[in-house]
């Protein structure tokens, strides 16, 4: 996966620091989390493992929340031109 994102976001890695690569991969891997846990089928309301994929699905959403807010605060986003920065953000957080 850490390969893919670094082809899919070359200017963004040309820009930043280890720190910096190391959000986005993070971003990379929670919006994929996120996103399975959010396209998993959800068992019927009396299911006992409804809760524990609804705790999954929101531990996953709140840390995609925290590490889209680092990503969009680091230097090396803020460098990018602004049709970058809009392609980053659809691409992990839409």
């Amino acid at each position: 996966m850490q390969r893919r994102v670094r082809q899919e976001f070359p200017a963004y890695f040309a820009l930043a620091d280890p720190a910096e690569a190391q959000i986005l991969d993070a971003a990379y891997v929670g919006a994929h989390a996120y996103r399975q846990a959010v396209n998993t089928p959800r068992p019927g309301p009396y299911d006992p493992m409804r809760h524990p994929l609804e705790i999954v699905t929101n531990n996953a959403e709140q840390l995609l929340m925290f590490v889209r807010e680092s990503l969009v605060h680091t230097l090396a986003f803020l460098r990018l031109p602004a049709e970058e920065q809009a392609r980053m953000r659809a691409r992990l957080f839409e």
